[in-house]
């Protein structure tokens, strides 16, 4: 089952990550937090927000500035069964 696991960084501070169904991490918090606390609330939040989520459309740097160009519309995301993940997340040492 996908899910959200707590760690703690060598400096001790909280970090959070998210593994797929099939074990793999697909995403990593890129704030650090201090208590376990602030870290939940990270994923409390987040959990609220990614239900109505967007894609946002695919970009290409131009050639002449190095600067994004648009070349699709965005899609809207269904809510992934992952938004169930409970505060009681693991913590691993």
């Amino acid at each position: 089952m996908a899910r959200f696991t707590l760690y703690t960084d060598k400096n001790n501070d909280f970090r959070w990550k998210f593994i797929a169904n099939d074990d793999q991490v697909v995403a990593r918090s890129s704030d650090v937090f201090r208590t376990k606390e602030e870290a939940i609330k990270s994923l409390e939040l987040l959990k609220k927000d990614i239900g109505g989520s967007t894609v946002d459309p695919v970009v290409q740097a131009s050639q002449s500035k190095g600067m994004p160009e648009r070349v699709s519309a965005p899609a809207v995301v269904p809510p992934p069964a992952v938004v169930e993940a409970k505060a009681g997340v693991a913590v691993a040492k």
